[in-house]
């Protein structure tokens, strides 16, 4: 059975911070005495990720998402728990830990902002020890995938933020890292952009099975990306499987749109109301237990009418996440 390269169980992490009233006097009775505010950032949560998964990690502002992945990189150490990345504790390993990962954390960069881009790239050759031939091949794949060769000699204060985020995507693969944590990857990206960077990573996850850990808002690169969700909201795990499962075990209903041949002149169709949105244009909608392809069967299969068009419209994930967190779905 493989094991897993993450694991994490009954992680915690709590931080005190103190309330002070606003005002002289408030800021003096604080130094008396101090309300202490505890919060609980990330509340007993355990997951496992095998080598070569890509998982996204959802949740709202303030979830706990952040203070995971800081967790699993050693920037935090955990308040209560077990956490093993690579089989490393990643708070008392880090320094061995920090050779097999990569990340990139929102709006904070790992490139020099006064110089050239590629002179972070030969500064991350020495500083990982890479060799002269497997850097050049990696700098080949990263400047096609990515689009970035004319960018790279560009001084990074002047790239735009999509420019320096692809670049700065591309600096975290040159050492070949087993797992890779990434925060918001293309946020500030255009489409073009956010088309080259999917690609990119699906590519670097197939040719060297690295495991990528996603944070995103971006529903859509969660889709494009990730086989596989960790949902977190109030520091909890709500949900944990495959996004397909997601879709199927919180959508409640679909739609069916029809464009037949001329306008038909009744308000059912084989027991089903029908709602008309065009000239000859109808959509119908199905609970999400109720066999759509039966129904599509008994429609085509009906010589008195001439379909010209179908198409089934479902909440995409966007709507699905935005219910969960709202409380409208299990």
């Amino acid at each position: 059975m493989e094991q897993p390269i993450i694991r994490v169980k009954d992680l915690s992490k709590t931080f005190r911070t103190h309330k002070r009233g606003a005002g002289f006097i408030n800021s003096l009775k604080s130094f008396i005495k101090r309300d202490v505010f505890v919060k609980k950032a990330v509340d007993r949560i355990s997951f496992d990720i095998k080598e070569g998964e890509r998982v996204a990690l959802i949740g709202q502002n303030g979830a706990g998402k952040s203070t995971t992945v800081k967790m699993l990189t050693g920037i935090l150490k955990p308040t209560n728990g077990e956490i093993s990345v690579l089989n490393l504790h990643p708070f008392k390993e880090r320094t061995k830990l920090n050779k097999n990962y990569g990340v990139i954390f929102g709006q904070r960069h790992n490139l020099w902002w006064d110089v050239p881009a590629i002179d972070s790239y030969y500064l991350f050759k020495a500083m990982y020890d890479i060799r002269d031939d497997d850097f050049e091949k990696r700098l080949k794949i990263v400047r096609s995938s990515l689009g970035i060769k004319e960018y790279l000699n560009t001084p990074v204060r002047k790239l735009s933020l999509g420019e320096r985020m692809r670049c700065e995507l591309g600096l975290i693969f040159m050492h070949n890292p087993k797992i890779v944590f990434l925060d918001e990857p293309t946020i500030g990206v255009d489409v073009v952009g956010k088309k080259k960077i999917t690609e990119f990573l699906l590519r670097i996850n197939k040719r060297f099975n690295t495991t990528i850990l996603l944070t995103s808002h971006d529903m859509k690169d969660v889709e494009n990306i990730c086989k596989r969700a960790i949902i977190i909201e109030g520091g909890k795990i709500l949900f944990d499987d495959k996004i397909g499962y997601l879709k199927r075990d919180y959508i409640d209903s679909k739609t069916l749109h029809l464009k037949f041949s001329k306008p038909l002149d009744q308000k059912t169709l084989f027991g089903k109301d029908l709602e008309r949105i065009g000239t000859s244009r109808y959509q119908i909608i199905f609970d999400n237990k109720e066999d759509i392809g039966r129904f599509l069967k008994q429609v085509l299969d009906d010589s008195s009418k001439e379909v010209l068009d179908v198409s089934i419209i479902e909440e995409d994930l966007n709507e699905i996440i935005r219910n969960i967190f709202e409380g409208k779905r299990k």
